[in-house]
């Protein structure tokens, strides 16, 4: 103890050694404060640091609105602080990188705002913006520039978003109004869609009655078609008789004339009417039965033509079919099935057909008023025959009374003349009548058979147009539900889309969704304080280091009895001087605005680095000397690297995360962080103090050991030369 107060008593009484000693414990806090104090808080001033932007976008118009983006950023900058930001041109800018006035330049090109609109383009182009930095005038202010143009493109992209959100809102707005309309379309399309249904109901209605009068209509035809061939062969059986009975007319009339202007060689030819009387007797007999055939065929015909015409009389049927074929004719298309074409023609032909049939029933009446004439009159000349057969039996026995009753007979034969002239007359014309029937039975077969077809084809139309209508009834209840459906779930759309409300609020949550939330674990003010606890520690050592080159730990006082006074004397001078260094530094740090989480452990912190860094400093200078000093060198110059106190250690190579674990300023920035802004935790707070109080006691043991060797054992009075 003796010798550590003449140590003392020797510094004080040596003033170059008490000014260097303490010029020697405030070397630390020069260190530590003035590259602190330089780096205090430089992210806090980046609005020192000029920039030059360059704006060079063009305006362009979007949808009748003009969009000016590049302008619009360079007036957001002008009221931003994060940088020095001049606002220049290209020239100016270049001109200005290259005399290193500005650290980055910011270029906003041409065609920022043209792809600012390009979003609802088929390829839509990213704005870019450009800068350029040179690091080589100071990479910390480049690094800065890029963060600052990172926060400006977060910026950019805010802005256009906020706008793309603005103009959706808009389009919301537009879509609910679009919505409500449509669904007010939708419900009338819904009201007209039930007309339709109402009207498709009708139509089927009436596609049924048309199914059923085409099926009546059809029969009809058919029973048209079987009367009317049986009519064309009657009327051919009438033309033959007709045809026969007018020859035999003509002959008649013919005979009675030669007979009249014969009548006055009747006395002469008596022998010979005696003799043909019986000739024509027997003609008689057989013209009775020649006419009796013609009346029975005449009755026949009378009856055929009167049953016809009872039946075209009857043929309402027809009648009922011709205006709806009339309409059929001039309404082609209601046959779907079939082609205009096909449809015109079947039309066309039953419109003549039924033409063709009202002059039948025009004619028929005539031809049964002659058939019966000419059926009476062959009656007449059928009891005339038997008369005249009676007669002529009777003229071969009253030849003789002949000439007596020449005058009556002249009487009967004018009379006979007279009616076989009206009965010539007669079969003329029931010839005529029956030739004209006759001439158009093919035409009237032809246009039945056409009315046929045309019944077959309107029996499949409606038919097809039945089972259509039964189609569309289907398809009208589906789109009825659907239209139902669309209108009530636009209105719901409509409702859903109006009760959403959207406004400045919306618009900012769209473009920007996300918000960081940080939540400190552990505050760091400034870069001042995270970069404390390594610059502190590095002083300390510095200061270790130069308090061993200076203060001469190897020369042995006289006063050192001992070598464990000699240790006692020169270790404690070394850690009274450590000790001081700590508190100097860490006091006069607190002063200059270093906030400390734990006092107690700050200070406690730092003696113990200052005494660890001074025993092992001395230690190594005490048993090498200089090279020793050189080796805590070394040592300072590994633990720059390695100890972690710039960058995490897992960002260096493998060699310095290796000896992390190994070096005393490892564990000395752990505990220094911890006592100044806390978050490592007190286990690794105790655990520092442990390791740093460990090393300090192993060499202060090796350099008790060193200091015994070099004084040369426990004698007094022997002395150790420095080298």
């Amino acid at each position: 103890m003796g010798t550590f107060k003449n140590e003392w008593k020797n510094i004080f009484k040596n003033k170059l050694m008490l000014a260097t000693c303490i010029a020697i414990a405030f070397i630390p806090l020069l260190y530590s404060s003035f590259f602190l104090k330089s780096v205090w808080d430089p992210y806090g001033h980046t609005e020192n640091l000029p920039v030059a932007v360059v704006n060079e976008d063009k305006p362009v118009k979007f949808r009748g609105k003009s969009v000016d983006v590049g302008n619009s950023v360079v007036e957001n900058l002008k009221e931003s602080k994060s940088m020095n930001w001049s606002f220049v041109d290209s020239k100016t800018a270049k001109s200005g990188l290259e005399k290193n006035d500005y650290y980055m330049i910011v270029t906003i090109p041409s065609d920022f705002s043209r792809n600012a609109t390009s979003i609802l383009d088929e390829s839509p182009k990213q704005m870019e913006i450009s800068y350029e930095t040179n690091g080589s005038l100071n990479f910390i202010g480049r690094l800065m520039g890029q963060s600052a143009a990172k926060e400006l493109k977060s910026e950019v992209s805010k802005k256009v978003t906020s706008a793309y959100a603005d103009a959706l809102v808009d389009q919301f707005a537009e879509i609910g109004d679009s919505l409500e309309a449509a669904a007010d379309g939708a419900s009338t399309l819904d009201s007209g869609t039930s007309k339709i249904v109402d009207g498709e109901k009708k139509l089927k209605s009436g596609i049924e009655k048309l199914s059923e009068g085409t099926l009546t209509f059809k029969d009809g035809a058919d029973s048209f078609d079987s009367g009317l061939a049986m009519y064309v062969q009657g009327v051919s059986q009438a033309n033959d008789g007709a045809a026969k009975l007018s020859v035999g007319a003509q002959s008649l009339s013919d005979g009675l004339g030669t007979l009249k202007s014969q009548v006055a060689a009747i006395p002469q030819g008596a022998k010979k009417l005696s003799d043909g009387s019986s000739q024509l007797a027997s003609g008689l007999v057989s013209a009775k039965s020649a006419t009796s055939k013609l009346s029975y065929g005449l009755s026949e015909l009378d009856q055929s033509l009167k049953t016809l015409d009872s039946r075209l009389q009857s043929s309402s049927g027809l009648e009922q079919i011709q205006p709806l074929l009339e309409n059929l004719s001039q309404n082609p298309a209601l046959f779907a099935s079939l082609s205009s074409e096909e449809q015109a023609a079947v039309l066309k032909a039953s419109y003549s057909a039924v033409s063709s049939l009202g002059e039948i029933k025009s004619a028929v009446p005539k031809l049964s008023e002659g058939a019966s004439r000419a059926s009476e009159g062959m009656s007449s000349l059928d009891s005339n025959m038997a008369v005249l057969a009676s007669g002529a039996q009777g003229l071969s026995d009253g030849t003789s009374k002949l000439e007596q009753s020449m005058p009556e007979l002249l009487s009967g034969i004018d009379a006979l003349k007279s009616g076989s002239d009206e009965l010539l007359s007669g079969a003329q014309s029931l010839s005529s009548g029956t030739q004209t029937l006759d001439s158009k039975g093919s035409e009237l077969k032809a246009g039945s058979n056409k009315l046929l077809g045309g019944a077959d084809q309107l029996k499949s139309g409606s038919s097809e147009l039945s089972n259509g209508s039964v189609a569309l009834d289907s398809a009208l209840s589906e789109l009825k539900s659907g239209t139902g459906e669309l209108s009530e779930k636009l209105k719901e759309g409509s409702s859903e889309l109006n009760s959403v409300k959207l406004g400045e609020q919306t618009v900012d949550q769209i473009s920007s969704p996300a918000h960081i939330s940080e939540l400190e674990y552990s505050h760091v003010p400034n870069y001042g304080h995270a970069l404390a606890p390594y610059v502190m520690s590095l002083a300390l050592f510095i200061g270790c280091l130069v308090f061993n080159s200076i203060f001469p730990i190897r020369s042995m006082p006289e006063s050192a009895r001992t070598s464990s006074s000699w240790y006692l004397g020169r270790f404690g001078v070394g850690l009274t001087i450590a000790t001081f260094m700590a508190l100097i530094e860490g006091g006069l740090m607190i002063a200059l605005g270093l906030e400390v989480d734990s006092t107690l452990k700050f200070f406690s912190m730092l003696v113990l680095t200052a005494i660890c860094y001074m025993s092992i400093v001395m230690t190594l200078s005490m048993a090498l000397d200089n090279p020793g000093r050189f080796l805590s060198m070394l040592l300072l110059i590994v633990q720059l690297g390695g100890s972690g106190g710039t960058f995490p250690i897992e960002l260096t190579n493998r060699f310095f995360q290796t000896i992390h674990p190994y070096l005393p300023m490892s564990y000395s920035i752990y505990g220094l962080r911890e006592a100044i802004t806390g978050g490592i935790g007190a286990s690794s707070f105790y655990t520092s103090v442990e390791v740093l109080l460990g090393i300090f006691l192993l060499f202060a043991t090796v350099l008790f050991f060193v200091m015994k060797k070099l004084f040369g054992g426990d004698s007094p009075g022997k002395a150790c030369t420095e080298s």
